[in-house]
């Protein structure tokens, strides 16, 4: 970022004193002309400003594929800085398309040199190969990662790969370590809960999941797995309606909520009930 801001200056600089010596060399008129061709060299050497900008107006409609389609614009330009192809890159993996972005995040991976760019990368990559199957790379590349670099993503995300692994003693441990980081985020307080119900320490697990209501989840995973717990409490109608509100909420492509055993759960609870 300091670099880019750096650059920004030295253009910025060299655009005055060119204008200037334009303005009192040449004359007003020719000064007029070189400043309106200097803009139009700036706007078509940069113009995956310009690809960014319509983005992030159509952010606004929620609508992935148009998102989509500026970012790739964006990225076919030349000078496209690599923050712009990390979210690219993400994207990809939010759309399915896990191959492109695969190798996308291969070559930054050699070309990413700034240290929060180079954590995003991993972050990315780690995601990639999670998608692809491999979860044994995807813990590794997140641990490695961890030894100099943390943040709230990266302890959620590495928590849900270890409750995935299903060694939850080792799960509960990291998942502790995030709470004290991070007490707030919605995934670190996801994983804490869910591990505690899966190790059946229910009390801990309904103190967390609590909580996390609390935070206003968007993942439906996080109400179905609360409803787990009430129904394993005995709780019926607090778990249907849990399972029921799970359905009404949009899963992400990151999400592990199952569609079809919450409409199993409620199904055999409506059932026991009549």
């Amino acid at each position: 970022m300091k670099s880019k801001r750096l650059n920004f200056i030295f253009l910025l600089i060299t655009f005055i004193v060119m204008a200037y010596l334009v303005f009192t060399r040449v004359g007003f008129i020719y000064g007029i002309l070189s400043i309106i061709l200097m803009i139009i060299y700036f706007i078509v050497s940069n113009r995956y400003i310009y690809y960014i900008l319509k983005a992030n107006l159509a952010a606004k409609t929620n609508d992935n594929k148009i998102i989509l389609n500026y970012f790739e614009k964006a990225y076919k330009c030349k000078g496209c800085p690599n923050g712009t192809k990390i979210s690219y890159s993400f994207l990809l993996l939010k759309n399915g398309r896990v191959d492109e972005a695969f190798k996308l995040l291969n070559e930054l991976k050699i070309n990413t040199f700034e240290k929060t760019e180079r954590a995003r990368v991993d972050m990315n990559l780690s995601i990639a190969y999670y998608l692809k199957g491999d979860l044994t790379k995807a813990i590794s590349i997140l641990e490695n990662l961890k030894e100099s670099f943390k943040n709230s993503v990266l302890y959620g995300n590495l928590g849900a790969l270890y409750i995935d692994e299903r060694d939850y003693n080792k799960a509960l441990k990291f998942c502790e370590e995030a709470y004290e980081y991070n007490d707030k985020d919605i995934g670190i307080v996801d994983n804490l809960a869910t591990v505690h119900l899966e190790l059946k320490n229910y009390e801990k697990s309904e103190k967390y999941f609590i909580e996390l209501m609390e935070l206003n989840p968007k993942d439906p995973n996080c109400y179905f797995s609360f409803g787990r717990l009430e129904e394993e409490l005995g709780n019926k109608d607090k778990a249907l309606e849990l399972y029921e509100t799970s359905l009404k909420k949009e899963p992400n492509f990151f999400s592990k909520f199952n569609r079809e055993e919450a409409l199993n759960r409620i199904k055999s609870i409506t059932v026991n009930n009549e």
